[in-house]
C-alpha cells in the first residue's frame, strides 16, 4: 500500500535519513513486516493528521509541517513508534472484522425499530396529521439515529484504539519520554492541537483524540478546572499587547 492520494501533494522532505533510519529501527524492534520506508513527506495538519499525530506508511512517513525542526529525535520517536503501533493494531483490527461488525450493525437498527413507530405515529396521535405525514417524518429521523449512533461507536472504538498505541508506546519508550514528547507540543499552541483540545461533545464524531487524552491515557493525572483556569490565566497575562 502506498501513501493515499491526499499525501502525495505533500512536500519531500530532504535529509530525511535519521526519520527513515528510527522508523525502520521501530519496525525491526515492533516486529511489524511489510515496510520498507524511503520517502518521508511534510503536510499541513488536517483532521486527520493533527500535529500531534504523525502516520507511517509501508512506503514512508508522514510528518506535520508545524513540528519540522522543532522537536529531536528522541522527541519524535515515541510519536512515530506510536503512530506505527496504531497502524498495525488497526490493520489486525480490520482483518478481524466479519460479518459479526455487519450484525450488530443490524441489531442496532432492529433495536431502534420503537423509535421510528414512536416517530410515525406521534404527529398522527397529537396534531392529527395523516399517516403519510408521520411516515415522512419517521424515516429520515430512524436513519439519523441508527447512523448517529453508529458513528458515536464506531469512533469510540477506533479512538480507543489510538489511546492504547500510547499505552504501549509509553511501555515501550518509557512513559516520561512520551510524556515529555507531548507536553512540549502542548506548550507550543498550535491552532489545530488547540482546535482539537476545545472540541467539546463533537470530539464523539472525530477519530483523533486530544493531546490532553493521550496525555491521561499514558499516565498524566486529568487536570482539575483551577489547573485549567490557571493555565489559561498565565497564557493570556504572558501574552504581549496588541
Amino acid at each position: 500500500m502506498s501513501f493515499p492520494s491526499y499525501v502525495h501533494s505533500g512536500e519531500m522532505l530532504k535529509g530525511n535519513a535519521e526519520f527513515l533510519s528510527m522508523l525502520r529501527d521501530l519496525c525491526y524492534e515492533l516486529g511489524v513486516e511489510g515496510y520498507n520506508p524511503s520517502t518521508v513527506r511534510l503536510v499541513n495538519p488536517t483532521r486527520a493528521i493533527p500535529s500531534d499525530q504523525p502516520l507511517v506508511f509501508p512506503d514512508g512517513l508522514v510528518l506535520p509541517t508545524t513540528l519540522v525542526g522543532k522537536l529531536v529525535p528522541s522527541e519524535w520517536k515515541p510519536l512515530i513508534a506510536s503512530a506505527l503501533i496504531f497502524r498495525r493494531m488497526a490493520r489486525d483490527k480490520r482483518l478481524r472484522r466479519s460479518a459479526f461488525e455487519i450484525v450488530k450493525f443490524y441489531l442496532l437498527g432492529l433495536l431502534l425499530l420503537p423509535v421510528f413507530f414512536v416517530l410515525s405515529f406521534l404527529p398522527v396521535v397529537l396534531f392529527n396529521f395523516p399517516l403519510s405525514t408521520g411516515v415522512v417524518v419517521g424515516i429520515p429521523t430512524y436513519f439519523g439515529v441508527v447512523f448517529v449512533l453508529n458513528r458515536i461507536r464506531s469512533v469510540g472504538r477506533w479512538r480507543k484504539i489510538r489511546l492504547k498505541a500510547d499505552q504501549q508506546t509509553a511501555a515501550l519508550v518509557g512513559k516520561e519520554a512520551f510524556l515529555q514528547a507531548l507536553e512540549r507540543i502542548d506548550g507550543m499552541h498550535l491552532e489545530d492541537v488547540e482546535r482539537v483540545k476545545h472540541r467539546g461533545f463533537i470530539e464523539h464524531f472525530f477519530y483523533t483524540p486530544s493531546i490532553i487524552d493521550r496525555m491521561v491515557a499514558i499516565g498524566r493525572p486529568t487536570p482539575t478546572r483551577d489547573e485549567e483556569f490557571s493555565r489559561f490565566r498565565k497564557q493570556w497575562t504572558s501574552s504581549p499587547a496588541r
